[in-house]
């Protein structure tokens, strides 16, 4: 076997096991989207998972609904509390705030 056949053979070889690599990730990926999305649906509804899995907020859910959603604020959180509870800004990126009341979304400000 010549020396550039052999070097053609090792090249597809590799791109086979590269490939097969990325069908396996994909798989994966896919298994666990789906075991979020049931973990999701069995935790909030569908209607709230729904929206969590679309990365989208709406006022009224929780402080948790929203980590699950956003993830953590990247400018942080500040906190007010006063006699008629906690008061919490989260800041996200590009001008994004929200805003909660004792663990409740109230205002989205974007």
């Amino acid at each position: 076997m010549r020396k550039q056949e052999r070097e053609r053979l090792v090249k597809e070889e590799l791109l086979m096991k590269e490939k097969l690599a990325q069908e396996e990730a994909k798989k994966l990926a896919c298994i666990k989207r789906q075991q979020r999305t049931k973990e999701l649906y069995k935790k909030y509804g569908k209607a709230t998972a729904d929206l969590i899995l679309k990365g989208q907020v709406c006022i009224g859910i929780t402080k948790a609904m929203v980590l699950e959603s956003w993830g953590h604020p990247s400018g942080g959180i500040n906190r007010t509390t006063g006699a008629w509870g906690t008061h919490e800004q989260w800041v996200y990126g590009m001008g994004q705030y929200l805003y909660f009341e004792n663990g409740k979304l109230t205002t989205i400000q974007n």
